[in-house]
């Protein structure tokens, strides 16, 4: 969609939106649990405990898929998406170790509307280098990893440049692509089909005594930018709202 500036009683130029389409389905994520029935007597919250944690081990799944999925038979990551932006390194940069600069750079291309709704994804090996970033010099130092709760910070999570951080277990290994990410993931579709389905059964493993706990969520999910984008003033860097760090080896 274009946008013109036309004079009075003049004809308006046209434009023509592109339209894509974008096919989401439902792939299924499970977790299927058997457990003895003496179990079950002897300790009464086994089973609430189950009903809990099943749910939880299917969001981590669907959240490993949100950032590292390949996109056949589960969501396409933002990691794998062509529109996944590689911020190169520092020159001479030191092996799986993250520096002010990459952090920097990486924010610069991340396009200004997603910058209020982004966030840092983060795998916990790298958080140490994060409480030592600074920038300025001397009594004008700023830390750019702010834990909760310190300096200001009165949030849940850590903040680094007015940005939450996540530190999550589905990040890449510290020096490889994916352990620190900047992502919005409001440009991204997530789409689920019917809830959470939570079934037990006494007849699976009859004969051993066992309960079976079945749960099972049909979801997908992909990047909505299919590519990095040119600026409009054509700047050299391309912006895009799932950026990374390039390998640092």
């Amino acid at each position: 969609v274009q946008g013109y500036w036309e004079g009075e009683s003049e004809p308006l130029t046209r434009s023509q939106a592109k339209l894509r389409g974008l096919t989401l389905t439902a792939n299924k994520v499970t977790v299927l649990i058997y457990d003895t029935n003496e179990s079950i007597e002897d300790a009464p919250a086994l089973a609430s405990f189950i009903q809990r944690v099943a749910p939880d081990e299917l969001a981590f799944k669907i959240d490993d898929a949100l950032y590292n999925g390949p996109g056949a038979g589960q969501p396409l990551g933002v990691t794998v998406a062509p529109a996944y932006i590689q911020v190169a390194k520092d020159a001479a940069q030191v092996a799986a170790t993250i520096t002010t600069t990459n952090v920097l750079n990486m924010r610069a291309r991340m396009p200004a509307s997603s910058r209020n709704t982004a966030i840092w994804v983060v795998t916990q090996d790298a958080e140490a280098f994060l409480l030592n970033l600074t920038r300025g010099s001397g009594t004008a130092v700023e830390f750019l990893y702010k834990l909760p709760g310190e300096r200001g910070n009165a949030t849940s999570d850590g903040m680094m440049l007015g940005n939450p951080v996540k530190i999550v277990e589905q990040a890449a290994a510290l020096g490889t692509v994916g352990d620190i990410s900047f992502v919005d993931f409001q440009q991204y579709y997530l789409g689920r089909r019917g809830g959470l389905r939570a079934d037990t059964s006494l007849h699976v493993a009859f004969t051993t005594d066992e309960m079976a706990y079945r749960f099972i969520l049909r979801v997908d999910g992909q990047p909505i930018w299919q590519q990095a984008r040119a600026q409009a003033e054509a700047n050299t860097n391309t912006l895009s709202p799932y950026v990374g760090l390039a390998v640092r080896a």
